[in-house]
């Protein structure tokens, strides 16, 4: 089970003092795509939380893999700001993960006030998971733990998917494409979209 959807983006998180505009451009086009499962969405820094009070993850799954803007997301469970809040979670989510033997810990800690750095993290829950699961800790894992270390959170996850790419759509203004019959206009129309442009199509 999932409580949030963390979204990351790419090139967009390359921008300087207009970094800002894409980021709530993305933001919007989550609320409007993700409306019919009753979603709150909301920034954070390097990322984008999206709360779903429906949670159809093949539903969701399904939609976000379309929109543009998006490298990677993934359905997570958050956490306190606190180790041993950390190690609580991880535990309850690696017990429904079903059959694994091996596993790592990857750490990215945004939040520097964070008392520990990436690598103790990956230690401390490394350490703990092992001893109280039962399970290996290697480097070619069956199943990897994902933490994110934010400022008013962490998010911990055991699996990404990946997304378009490229910027959110309605961020490089209106383009108009002539469709014709074959596959060099629909694919140019797309490439289109995820340079974030809206797309009129014109047949």
């Amino acid at each position: 089970m999932f409580e949030v959807v963390v979204v990351h983006y790419g090139e967009l998180g390359l921008k300087g003092k207009n970094r800002t505009f894409f980021e709530k451009t993305l933001q919007k086009n989550l609320r409007t795509v993700l409306n019919s499962f009753d979603t709150i969405v909301y920034r954070r820094y390097g990322r984008i939380i999206c709360r779903p009070k429906i949670r159809d993850m093949d539903g969701i799954k399904n939609v976000l893999e379309k929109v543009p803007g998006i490298e990677y997301f993934a359905f997570a469970l958050p956490s306190n700001l606190e180790l041993e809040a950390l190690k609580k979670q991880a535990v309850e989510m690696l017990k429904k993960e079903g059959n694994f033997t091996t596993f790592k810990v990857e750490t990215k800690r945004s939040n520097k006030t964070f008392p520990l750095t990436s690598i103790q993290i990956n230690r401390e829950l490394g350490a703990h998971i092992s001893k109280t699961l039962n399970k290996n800790v290697s480097m070619e894992p069956d199943l990897t733990l994902y933490v994110e270390i934010c400022e008013k959170e962490a998010f911990l996850y055991t699996k990404k998917f990946n997304g378009v790419g490229g910027l959110p759509t309605g961020s490089s203004g209106n383009v108009v494409s002539l469709l014709s019959g074959g596959i060099d206009s629909p694919v140019a129309s797309f490439l289109m979209i995820k340079r974030g442009c809206n797309t009129i199509f014109l047949k």
